[in-house]
């Protein structure tokens, strides 16, 4: 017998779902057959929010949640976080073609979350953007962003009935390469962050020290350096994919609309000028920027939408929904809705801003989740896109002239065509 699952289109039912969900708030969670079949032959224990569930994903979330959640710390990081941003763009500048078009925007982007999140997570710059590159770090991010592709293979059918029964594919031994190669490079770095605190006498954090999310979690000491390791890919993992595709689809509304372009610039300007870099006082500034990528993610959710398990049984649109039934919220239909948006189809900032944002339900759309189980690097990924698209509209205006770009399914909700973008000088 198959599961019953509920599919919602009113966001007043999702703040149902959202307020009947109580301590431990239950997720429709796929099963990653070949992740469990990998850390059981490696007798390695599960560590990821994603997959855990009640106590054991309690316990884990209250450790990573203070940092990660915390609204200070890419404010106190803002001055490395700069940096990485303005590497992107140089080395961006210097790949252009003869016309302004970015080759391989796709594959760009990721190198720049990458650089971001390393700084963030793990205290090191990867190195991506170096002449040459750092061979290693290089490979971590070849390895992480196999990932995904792997879940989606391994969620064909022939794929899913070898590892149903057990029975090891070519697939599945290509995975569990990647997987080593990944967390033997990760491990290296935690072991050398574990060396320099040692010597330096391991201080306790302290709220205000910006300190990274890896030395946070090796001075408190709550989880081990190999949970440690596993925790940060699984955040690259996650980030790298989902950031980039986002911001993807940003720069290509971006530059679809010059007269929303022209508006993020002259917000940008007026807080920085034209060759400026943040303080933490003007980013904290930014509004229109911020609608901007709202919007975005309205008109491209990269996920088929928000779920939960109810708990408790509840009344949704006048039905009675038992406890144990799958709840599901499809974002990519609410942000189409002209009953939740006025002229849904339109790329308008403005609607998130002064008045307009009055007049939004605040569950019309969940692009990050609610709640305590909302993407808890949700911070952090907003502030590599506001970082990335402040600085590019700052230094080029944005130019797309080819066909309308569509949506396809690989794994996320993704461009079907490569994004081509002319960067042009503005200065």
């Amino acid at each position: 017998m198959g599961k019953t699952v509920v599919y919602i289109s009113d966001p007043k039912d999702a703040e149902t779902v959202y307020k009947a969900e109580g301590k431990y708030p239950k997720r429709v969670i796929p099963q990653f057959k070949a992740i469990e079949k990998y850390y059981k032959s490696k007798n390695m224990s599960l560590v990821s929010l994603v997959q855990l569930e009640n106590e054991e994903w309690n316990k884990l979330h209250k450790v990573l949640a203070p940092k990660m959640l915390r609204p200070g710390d890419i404010l106190e990081n803002l001055e490395k976080l700069s940096s990485v941003a303005r590497d992107a763009v140089d080395h961006m500048m210097t790949l252009r073609g003869l016309n302004g078009e970015m080759p391989d925007l796709e594959g760009e982007i990721p190198k720049y979350v990458a650089e971001f999140l390393g700084a963030v997570t793990l205290d090191v710059r990867i190195g991506l953007y170096d002449d040459p590159p750092n061979k290693e770090t290089l490979k971590m991010l070849e390895e992480t962003c196999k990932f995904f592709p792997f879940l989606e293979r391994f969620g064909g059918l022939w794929e899913g009935l070898l590892l149903r029964f057990g029975l090891s594919s070519t697939t599945y031994r290509e995975f569990c390469q990647t997987e080593d190669n990944a967390i033997e490079i990760g491990q290296k770095i935690v072991n050398q962050k574990v060396k320099e605190l040692s010597v330096n006498g391991e201080e306790e954090f302290v709220e205000n020290q910006g300190e990274s999310l890896l030395s946070y979690l090796l001075t408190k000491r709550k989880l081990t350096p190999q949970e440690i390791n596993l925790n940060s890919l699984d955040m690259l993992r996650a980030g790298i994919n989902t950031t980039s595709t986002i911001s993807l689809w940003l720069l290509y509304d971006l530059a679809c609309h010059p007269e929303v372009q022209e508006k993020m610039y002259e917000e940008v300007s007026s807080l920085i000028g034209p060759h400026g870099d943040f303080t933490p006082m003007t980013f904290s500034k930014l509004k229109y920027v911020k609608a901007c990528i709202k919007e975005s993610l309205r008109l491209h959710s990269i996920s088929a939408g928000w779920s939960r398990v109810v708990t408790q049984d509840v009344v949704l649109s006048g039905y009675q929904v038992p406890a144990g039934t799958a709840v599901k919220y499809p974002d990519y239909m609410t942000g189409y809705s002209e009953s939740l948006f006025k002229d849904p189809d339109d790329f308008k900032p403005e609607r998130w801003l002064n008045e307009d944002m009055g007049k939004i339900q605040p569950f019309a759309i969940l692009p990050w989740g609610v709640g305590p189980r909302m993407c808890i690097g949700r911070r952090i990924a907003e502030a590599a896109m506001y970082l990335l698209s402040a600085k590019l509209v700052q230094r080029f205006s944005l130019d797309y002239h080819e066909e309308p770009v569509g949506t396809t399914c690989k794994y996320f909700l993704v461009p079907d065509r490569p994004v081509r973008i002319r960067f042009m000088d503005r200065h």
